[in-house]
């Protein structure tokens, strides 16, 4: 349970990196299901985390994609990581997955390039950054 709580604890604190001076440049992508998904069925949470992506999405150093439900094909692709370029850019960049006990980092260059194209292939079939933000706005205003 300590390390759970630790994990917990310690995941929203990687969101203060955004508001950091100097914030690097972040590009997620959600699938859209993810946008009414109610979190052990409370509207509330679910429209307090909307509302906080919506946020998010509208910084400048942020390009929030929303992979939508018709994207079928790809949403089998969909798992959970992190691909994190360290300084200077391009010279590290290691993909990081997040499962309830712990955090894998993955170093392996073979593995993170197959990553770097699942999301670029990802990327290609999300609307555009502004049309993502509409969908996030438009769920956060129903939630």
């Amino acid at each position: 349970p300590h390390s759970i709580k630790t994990l917990v604890d310690f995941r929203p604190s990687r969101q203060r990196v955004l508001s950091r001076s100097e914030p690097p440049h972040y590009t997620p992508i959600i699938a859209e299901a993810v946008l009414h998904n109610r979190v052990g069925g409370n509207p509330a949470i679910l429209q307090a985390q909307v509302q906080r992506l919506a946020v998010a999405a509208r910084l400048d150093h942020v390009e929030l994609r929303v992979l939508p439900s018709t994207a079928g094909e790809y949403l089998g692709l969909i798992t959970p990581y992190h691909l994190v370029s360290l300084r200077p850019s391009g010279r590290l960049t290691v993909s990081v997955y997040d499962q309830p006990t712990k955090s894998i980092f993955l170093e392996d260059e073979g593995e993170v390039a197959t990553h770097q194209e699942i999301f670029e292939l990802l990327l290609s079939a999300s609307p555009s950054r502004s049309a993502s933000l509409s969908l996030v706005e438009e769920a956060a205003s129903r939630a």
